[in-house]
């Protein structure tokens, strides 16, 4: 069984808008997230938001009919998705998770349940990549979905550069990002510095767990910025075929 955890958990700080709620040719941005975990057999999914919106989502939620539950987040994103895993961990029958279905959902009692991290500000990601990196994860354990770096990259210290990095080992990460339950569990619980937690992996990798990488084929920009924002309403309109508002 794969489950999902749908990271929206942010104040948009740097956007000045909660951009998880914002609409996007149409529906709001965390919608266009979950549906494509949904639409590549992820299910049930939990929606990480802010406490303080949880009763208004929870009510939207049910309206949809979806398998999708939604929880509070916490102060870090680390936090949030610890909330969300805790969820799926006291849902699962075994504490390894085991005992679901396997990703094309017939009976696999023996088959490790797994879980995928998307994070709701990276609406466009395709159902296609998801399947593909759920797949790496069903036979490695460990998977993200990512992109090799094609900018030139410097470091810089004081202003000035001091050298630049080889970038044909570098890669830019993206969600969604799939473990073992089990693993990540045995992960999150383990972490010493959580706040450096800057994506799933970083607590896979200080655990020891080797993490594979799957290139991910179509735009899985994330929303950031308000420069993202326009980009993204801009590409809304083309994928979706109706402007925002």
């Amino acid at each position: 069984m794969v489950y999902g955890i749908v990271v929206a958990g942010g104040q948009g700080t740097r956007l000045g808008r909660k951009k998880q709620f914002l609409d996007l040719a149409g529906s709001p941005v965390w919608v266009r997230a979950v549906r494509a975990l949904l639409d590549a057999g992820v299910a049930p999914v939990w929606l990480v938001v802010p406490r303080e919106d949880v009763d208004r989502l929870s009510a939207e939620a049910d309206e949809m009919g979806w398998p999708l539950r939604v929880t509070a987040g916490g102060e870090t994103r680390f936090d949030s998705v610890y909330n969300g895993l805790r969820e799926i961990h006291a849902s699962c029958h075994g504490a390894d998770g085991s005992g679901g279905t396997d990703f094309a959902g017939s009976p696999s009692p023996g088959s490790p349940a797994l879980v995928a991290v998307h994070d709701a500000a990276r609406p466009f990601v395709s159902s296609e990549d998801v399947k593909s990196v759920v797949r790496t994860a069903v036979q490695t354990g460990a998977a993200i979905l990512a992109r090799p770096c094609a900018e030139t990259v410097k470091r810089v210290e004081a202003g000035c550069v001091v050298s630049t990095v080889p970038r044909d080992t570098l890669w830019l990460a993206e969600t969604p990002q799939v473990f073992r339950l089990d693993w990540m569990w045995n992960a999150y619980g383990r972490v010493n510095r959580p706040g450096a937690a800057t994506d799933d992996a970083w607590v896979m990798e200080q655990a020891g767990y080797r993490v594979h990488v799957v290139p991910s084929t179509a735009e899985n920009r994330k929303i950031t910025t308000p420069a993202d924002w326009e980009y993204a309403r801009l590409w809304a309109q083309q994928r979706w075929g109706r402007q925002d508002g």
